[in-house]
């Protein structure tokens, strides 16, 4: 069995493979947004209050990220609000971007933790699962199904 289901994985804790690493110290914020001021192309500002960057995903929506010296320490489950990626964009950026129609909104935290080991008899981890690292400047898209685990030699069927 593979598990690929996120940070909080069912399937590590099962296998009971430890998950050691570092709480969060700090947040930022991500928000799915559809924009009416949209930036020509991606953009990234940082200054004295935080950082703040934003890029198109496809279908008119807009991912913006920001990481505050003002919201810095919000409880990563504690609800981001339309009003305050408003308020934040401006303050970071001197600006909203006309602000609209949130897809998703989230708060991240700066946790990292990495398995103590990818594979407990047949369970293998991979992915999220296996690791997690603050999503600014971290390894997006990780390859660790392929590079840290045996290729099968065999194809695998189920009984």
């Amino acid at each position: 069995m593979v598990g690929c289901d996120g940070t909080r994985s069912v399937v590590r804790q099962a296998a009971g493979i430890d998950f050691p690493g570092q709480d969060t110290t700090l947040t930022g914020w991500l928000a799915d947004v559809e924009l009416d001021d949209p930036p020509a192309t991606p953009l990234a500002a940082t200054g004295p209050a935080g950082s703040f960057l934003a890029a198109p995903i496809g279908d008119g929506v807009h991912r913006l990220a920001g990481l505050s010296t003002a919201t810095m320490h919000h409880g990563t489950g504690e609800p981001l609000t339309l009003e305050e990626v408003r308020e934040q964009t401006r303050t970071l950026l001197g600006r909203d971007l006309g602000i609209r129609n949130p897809r998703w909104l989230s708060r991240y935290g700066n946790a990292t933790r990495q398995v103590a080991r990818y594979r407990a008899g047949r369970v293998l981890v991979a992915g999220d699962a296996a690791h997690m690292f603050f999503p600014a400047g971290g390894p997006a898209g990780s390859p660790d199904s392929t590079t840290r685990s045996p290729p099968t030699p065999h194809p695998v069927h189920t009984r």
